[in-house]
């Protein structure tokens, strides 16, 4: 029995055969997107460090999704996994990775999909990273980590939570093993 991520499977999922009985699979892109959703992790921001949030999570989405089409397309040149730091921080970095190739036209219904979506089908550790660039931000008193809000996240035990639970104890009985879930 193995739990795993997602990962891109959010956008292109496997071939039917892939998920069999031992397989529990994340909702959403990861694990880190399950706890993200199921915490209600924004509830912690403040009215200002929402707005900021929401531009810089504009601002990384509309590179997310150029580099997350072009690595789909086999482009493996193009990282979708760089830090939101790089992305928002180096505007030069930012301004070269948006320069469309000659032929290619910007993916503008996929990056709707993912606006739509971020908290499912964003990178969790991206998705984190922009969270905790507000939530951690040297100006605020009451400062979070990466680990708290995950683990805030486990402990409300929401609808991702029972999803994952109930699939290891099925996983766990299909093969004769007992549960006391």
């Amino acid at each position: 029995m193995f739990v795993v991520d997602n990962d891109l499977w959010v956008h292109v999922p496997p071939s039917s055969d892939v998920h069999d009985e031992g397989l529990v699979c994340s909702g959403g892109y990861s694990v880190e997107n399950d706890l993200y959703s199921d915490g209600e992790l924004e509830e912690f921001l403040t009215h200002g460090e929402r707005a900021i949030f929401k531009s810089e999570l504009s601002q990384f989405l509309r590179w997310y999704a150029l580099a997350v089409s072009r690595h789909l397309k086999g482009e493996t040149e193009h990282s979708f996994r760089t830090h939101p730091g790089k992305v928002l921080d180096d505007p030069d970095h930012l301004n070269q990775q948006l320069v469309l190739q000659e032929g290619e036209e910007y993916p503008a219904v996929f990056l709707d999909e993912i606006s739509t979506q971020y908290h499912v089908i964003l990178r969790g550790k991206s998705l984190f990273a922009l969270l905790l660039r507000r939530l951690s931000h040297k100006n605020r008193d009451i400062k979070f980590s990466s680990k708290q809000l995950m683990a805030i996240g486990a402990a409300r035990k929401g609808n991702n939570y029972s999803r994952i639970k109930d699939g290891i104890v099925k996983a766990l009985e299909s093969q004769g093993v007992p549960t006391s879930c």
